[in-house]
């Protein structure tokens, strides 16, 4: 996502996630909304955990979901939704 932001393409807003602590840090930051997802090796219904609002409880969400490096994405209003994977070279191409 920063790579893809650099580029100059706006994504949702995202923090990343090492810990329970970070997960609480960033779902205060986005008003107790978001999608909380693995890095790898996840996808629609597997590795997420949506919080719809401050009152969803976080408690025990990081380990649940294998404590493992992931981002929590902010809501974002759309009209429609495309998919891109984007790789590069180890030259930075």
């Amino acid at each position: 996502k920063r790579f893809i932001n650099d580029c100059g393409i706006p994504s949702a807003r995202f923090n990343a996630t090492e810990s329970q602590a970070d997960l609480d840090a960033a779902l205060a930051d986005f008003g107790g909304q978001g999608v909380l997802k693995t890095r790898r090796l996840g996808y629609d219904g597997k590795g997420q955990k949506v919080f719809r609002s401050a009152a969803d409880d976080a408690a025990g969400a990081f380990a649940s979901l294998g404590s493992v490096p992931m981002i929590l994405e902010s809501f974002v209003a759309f009209e429609r939704e495309l998919s891109v994977i984007a790789a590069r070279g180890l030259d930075g191409k």
